[in-house]
């Protein structure tokens, strides 16, 4: 318990010299450097361990067969025009990812159209990675994070501590690695940051990223990215902006303009300590029932999965957008 106060303590201490000296062009952070766990991500990043890419093989096929097992009959009685909203809880959000896997073959087979995704957060982080790294990747990566959090500790404030120094180094190689695909960002992915007011946050969602020098929208991108999953950060533009969700956010696209399934992990059932850290074998376990929760609403259970973590809110008359299943986030 002593560690942890003395962890905190260095926290605090370094964030407030960042946020007092550090350049406005930097994003500020609340935790020590941490090198050599920097590093470690950094190489797994770059090459995911071999149990985590065997992993990442099965759960994609067992996405393949799921799909495949879908009488024609059930594959959606009529084409979906869909927008996705991924409410960031913490890690729970491998459950959209097991989500995305579903609705991701469904697509490939003419069944719906994805057009836009909104989230906060850990909601807005993860189809970012999917639409930047690819199905394949982000899942080695996720996998191969579980592999490094057991081993260096699972305890909540220390994950914590890990999760916003990893974080950074995620970013900057997506950003780096994956240049060429930025502006596929446009419109598909919506950022939700929290903007602080004299009168309070205020909710900006943000969906153009491309329209500068690469240098800027890299730049752009970083603070976002960052800004949506931290307490207080600066982004150019906004000042002062912290987790989208502080905002009280309604988690909806606001235009109606078609169909809204809502992933909400909260709601998925799995454990709380999955906000913070987590191990090979529950993300093994969100994934897959992400997975089973999408192909039980695309069998007909209803507008929304058993245990509601999806709501399938359609599009009305008159641009009013009716939930059949659950009230509002």
């Amino acid at each position: 318990m002593r560690a942890d106060y003395e962890l905190l303590l260095v926290c605090y201490t370094t964030w407030t010299r960042k946020f007092l000296c550090g350049p406005t062009h930097m994003p500020l952070s609340f935790t020590p450097s941490a090198p050599e766990e920097r590093e470690e991500w950094q190489q797994l990043l770059e090459q995911p361990s071999p149990s985590a890419i065997k992993a990442r093989k099965e759960l994609l096929a067992r996405a393949d067969q799921l799909v495949h097992d879908l009488p024609d009959g059930e594959k959606v009685a009529e084409k979906l025009s869909l927008d996705v909203v991924v409410v960031g809880c913490g890690f729970k959000v491998l459950h959209f990812i097991g989500v995305f896997s579903i609705l991701s073959r469904l697509e490939a087979r003419g069944c719906l159209t994805m057009h836009r995704i909104l989230g906060a957060s850990s909601g807005a982080k993860a189809p970012v990675h999917l639409l930047l790294a690819g199905e394949a990747l982000t899942l080695d990566h996720h996998l191969s994070y579980g592999e490094m959090s057991v081993r260096r500790g699972l305890s909540s404030l220390r994950a914590a501590l890990r999760n916003d120094r990893c974080a950074c180094v995620t970013t900057d190689f997506l950003l780096e690695r994956f240049e060429r695909r930025l502006p596929q960002l446009d419109d598909k992915a919506h950022i939700l940051i929290a903007q602080h007011t004299l009168i309070g946050p205020r909710s900006v969602c943000v969906n153009t990223f491309t329209d500068d020098s690469i240098q800027v929208v890299r730049q752009r991108l970083r603070e976002l990215l960052y800004a949506t999953g931290t307490l207080l950060t600066r982004v150019e533009g906004y000042g002062l902006c912290s987790d989208g969700c502080l905002a009280g956010s309604s988690h909806r696209f606001d235009d109606d303009v078609r169909d809204q399934l809502v992933c909400d992990p909260r709601k998925s059932g799995l454990p709380s300590s999955m906000v913070f850290a987590y191990s090979p074998e529950e993300a093994i376990h969100a994934i897959e029932c992400g997975q089973d929760d999408a192909i039980a609403l695309f069998r007909g259970v209803g507008t929304h999965s058993p245990a509601g973590a999806l709501e399938l809110i359609r599009r009305v008359d008159r641009g009013v957008c009716v939930g059949l299943g659950h009230g509002r986030v």
